[in-house]
Order: C-alpha cells, then sequence, then structure tokens
C-alpha cells in the first residue's frame, strides 16, 4: 500500500500480473543484485530435505542447517561435502555458530535446545522448554526464544546457560 495525503493507495498491479521492476539500488548501497545471484548458480548445495535454519562458520568455511527431518547438518565449504552433527525428534527451526564457544546451537519445535560441540559426538549440552518455540533470534551470547503459549525466554549463553523465562 501506498500512502499518499494521509490516504491509502493500493498498488496497481492486479493478480496474475507481474508488479513494476525495483528501482536499481544506488552503488553507495554496496549491494548488487548481479552478484548475489552469480554467488547462488555457484555453490548448490544439496541438503536432501528442507531446511528451515542456516547459519554461517565464523571463517565461512562451513554452513550449518537445522531440517525438518530432525537433522542438524554441516557443509563443509572447502570440501564441498557435507556432514552430519546430531539430530533432534523434531523439526529443527533455528541453528546458531556461537564463535565464542566454538559451538553450534540448535532449536527444535520437539522443544529442546541442543548444543553440539563438532569435535564431540551428540549434545555436549541441552535443555528443555516448557512450551514450542516459534522463533528465536541470537544476538552475541544472548538467546531469545519466542515460545507457544505467549512466552518468551532469555536465555544468557555467558552465564553457563542460565534461563530466564518471562510470564510465568
Amino acid at each position: 500500500m501506498i500512502v499518499k495525503n494521509n490516504q491509502l493507495i493500493p498498488p496497481q498491479v492486479s493478480l496474475g500480473q507481474k508488479p513494476p521492476p525495483s528501482p536499481p539500488l544506488p552503488p553507495e548501497a554496496g549491494i548488487h543484485m548481479s552478484e548475489s545471484i552469480e554467488l547462488t548458480l555457484r555453490r548448490n548445495l544439496d541438503a536432501k530435505v528442507p531446511c528451515l535454519g542456516v547459519d554461517w562458520h565464523e571463517d565461512a568455511t562451513q554452513v550449518f542447517t537445522g531440517c525438518t527431518s530432525g537433522e542438524v547438518k554441516g557443509f563443509a565449504l572447502h570440501r564441498n561435502q557435507g556432514f552430519e552433527i546430531g539430530s533432534h525428534e523434531g523439526i529443527v527451526k533455528d541453528v546458531y555458530w556461537l564463535k565464542a564457544t566454538n559451538i553450534l546451537c540448535s532449536v527444535s519445535l520437539d522443544r529442546t535446545v541442543r548444543f553440539w560441540d563438532l569435535r564431540e559426538r551428540g549434545p555436549v549440552y541441552q535443555f528443555e522448554l516448557k512450551y514450542e518455540p516459534l522463533y528465536s533470534d541470537l544476538y552475541e551470547h544472548k538467546l531469545a526464544l519466542a515460545l507457544s503459549e505467549n512466552k518468551v525466554t532469555l536465555v544468557d549463553l555467558a552465564e553457563g546457560l542460565k534461563t530466564k523465562d518471562s510470564q510465568e
């Protein structure tokens, strides 16, 4: 919708029509669409099942994914091969690389959050959530989880994975 003279004006595109092309980004934006398309076509990783979460290793040599099958996987880009990290009982919604600890975090609809050291077999730590995670975000060492039943859980990873539940 477009706002003009404090009134909402619907876009001039009907169903089945292509919208008009977006104006090109200014050079100072530092983003060039042709470069991002070229990069997408250059590297197509086959995950075998749909992935919902993805994150980079800090040195950009690996990509980690959380899959609808419950698997947590990694892709070594320099070797162009995938590897299994572990799994959950439910769909893995998000994965996060924690560069300060060299640990991978995975958030699953099975109400678990697991932490994986890539040198170990199995999770090195996990905790269960009271409610299903709908969305999560990581900022530095703080993990925020929006949960069903209108709950939010905050996890400060710098404090030994202590959790603080809101609206108990």
